[in-house]
């Protein structure tokens, strides 16, 4: 079964085709960063990348239009919280709530998932929050939109680089922690610590 990632990265905006294992097609090219100031509106660079996107599939064709996006953690608001356990029918209101005091702008601004995970030596839910300002993921679907792709699913690029790791099977036993770099500069490093698997 195809599927088709796309990552926009600090500098670089990359699409893989894959089937299976096999990777099938892919692009790469630079994003060109404007020198104006960075409070200034975004829509004019956000057209560029969406027509330099659009003009590199016209080049290499993808057969599927519908990609599963990765974006860089400075988009994303990403908190880590206990709570009391809950029945699951008070937890979605809970954790909107508590969240609140962890954010620096109304909840209701964005698009938000968890999960929660019972932590036995606390007796408490951790939480783990994700949140993606809803004007940040219309510029997002706009700059897809202006390609003819649709968004499949949206996920912050630490996370892919744990379900790449989950998907090639990599259960080493002595293995306590795993570090994942994007070189360039600009982008960022994630730590994570495996805990039984």
């Amino acid at each position: 079964m195809k599927a088709v990632g796309l990552y926009f990265g600090p500098r670089n905006v990359n699409m893989i085709e894959a089937d299976g294992k096999r990777i099938t097609n892919i692009i790469q090219f630079p994003v060109l960063k404007s020198e104006t100031n960075v409070l200034d509106d975004k829509a004019p660079e956000d057209l560029k990348i969406g027509q330099m996107l659009k003009d590199e599939i016209k080049k290499n064709p993808f057969e599927l239009k519908s990609v599963n996006v990765v974006i860089p953690g400075k988009d994303f608001i990403i908190r880590t919280f206990h709570m009391m356990v809950l029945p699951q029918a008070d937890m979605n209101n809970a954790v909107r709530f508590e969240a609140k005091k962890y954010i620096p702008f109304k909840v209701e601004d964005l698009v938000a998932d968890y999960r929660v995970i019972y932590d036995k030596s606390n007796r408490k839910n951790l939480v783990l929050f994700v949140g993606i300002k809803k004007d940040v993921l219309e510029r997002y679907n706009g700059i897809l939109a202006q390609a003819n792709l649709k968004a499949e699913s949206v996920e912050y690029s630490g996370f892919s680089a744990l379900r790449l790791l989950q998907q090639a099977n990599i259960r080493e036993r002595d293995t306590v922690a795993v570090v994942y770099a994007d070189p360039v500069e600009d982008d960022e490093v994630n730590f994570v610590v495996m805990e039984d698997g």
